[in-house]
């Protein structure tokens, strides 16, 4: 293969660089960056095995209202998870913990199960369980009104804005415990359904530019009871004129099976360049008007759990979650 002459080499980064400035996107390293030695791994999240437990969080939205840690007995480390437990009518808080075999330990009420190990598939690493009968208390939600959660979040991992950060690696295998929908009248698809996913907030972090603070929700959608893989969504959160917007690539980029078989399915991926392309779509629809530059975002916080806008009975356990980010440690 013919090597190009040193302007014609110069002539095609030019050209390279005018694309990617002009297009918004931060300037991937190329392969002799990548593998300098200023670039390294480093792990996002803290405790991404739940062994410390969580910080449990009054179910009110608005503000985040400590009640009480969730551990194991003797646990001396400080818990690095919240637990929401957002539009909820039953609070964990008066739960009881019960240690089950192999240090398993259970805070269950009549609509929530958390349960965090270690070991075994059958314990390891982490169960999230909602009952939503008893939030809905025999009627359907309607249009607009909020719906009961049950995540975990960590909302101050490292910053590595994207200006310095080469590829991302996303991690993590979910198996559904337990499943069941309940129809009563009025029940319709688009407004009654349970989800399980995965949401990292993309967050503008340069302080000098006008949109500083600005983000968008990127959701993994690791079930959905309406669809075996998830098609590709792409819209505004709620219809608060402020609200951001929600990118949620298909399923199918991260796996071919589906969760619904109620075995365990690995979701792994290099997402870093599926958060430009969010960034971007983000952009086109008119969000992000005052931050035209990709490479002053970073994942700034990480949610995980469910969403419940139908009345199910739903259960679902984790393990090995990893985000794994090679960047500069400049």
């Amino acid at each position: 293969m013919a090597v190009p002459s040193r302007y014609t080499a110069s002539l095609l980064v030019g050209i390279w660089l005018l694309l990617y400035m002009g297009l918004g996107v931060a300037k991937p390293s190329s392969p002799a960056e990548m593998s300098s030695s200023s670039y390294h791994q480093f792990e996002l999240l803290r405790d991404a095995r739940f062994r410390s437990g969580f910080r449990l969080i009054e179910p009110a939205p608005g503000k985040k209202t400590f009640v009480k840690d969730l551990q194991a007995p003797g646990t001396k480390a400080e818990a690095q998870w919240f637990l929401c437990q957002w539009h909820s009518r039953c609070c964990l808080s008066s739960a009881p913990r019960v240690v089950l075999p192999a240090g398993t330990v259970e805070f269950t009420n009549r609509a929530k199960t958390l349960r965090f190990g270690q070991g075994s598939d059958e314990v390891a690493d982490l169960v999230l369980g909602v009952d939503a009968r008893p939030e809905y208390q025999g009627r359907m939600r309607t249009n607009g009104q909020a719906w009961p959660h049950l995540l975990i979040e960590q909302d101050d991992v490292a910053i590595h804005p994207f200006r310095n950060v080469a590829r991302i690696d996303m991690h993590i295998e979910a198996r559904l415990l337990k499943h069941e929908r309940f129809e009563l009248s009025g029940y319709t698809p688009s407004l009654h359904t349970a989800q399980f996913q995965l949401t990292l907030i993309i967050q503008n972090r340069n302080r000098e530019s006008p949109g500083f603070g600005d983000f968008i929700w990127f959701n993994l959608q690791i079930y959905d009871e309406r669809h075996r893989l998830s098609p590709l969504y792409a819209a505004q959160d709620t219809a608060d004129p402020s609200a951001k917007m929600i990118y949620a690539p298909p399923t199918s980029l991260f796996t071919d099976q589906s969760v619904h078989d109620g075995h365990w399915v690995s979701f792994a991926k290099d997402i870093y360049p599926v958060m430009q392309e969010a960034l971007n779509t983000a952009r086109a629809r008119g969000y992000l008007s005052t931050s035209p530059d990709n490479a002053d975002f970073a994942v700034s916080s990480v949610l995980l759990g469910w969403e419940v806008p139908g009345i199910s009975c739903v259960e679902m356990q984790v393990r090995n979650l990893g985000l794994t980010i090679n960047a500069r440690s400049d």
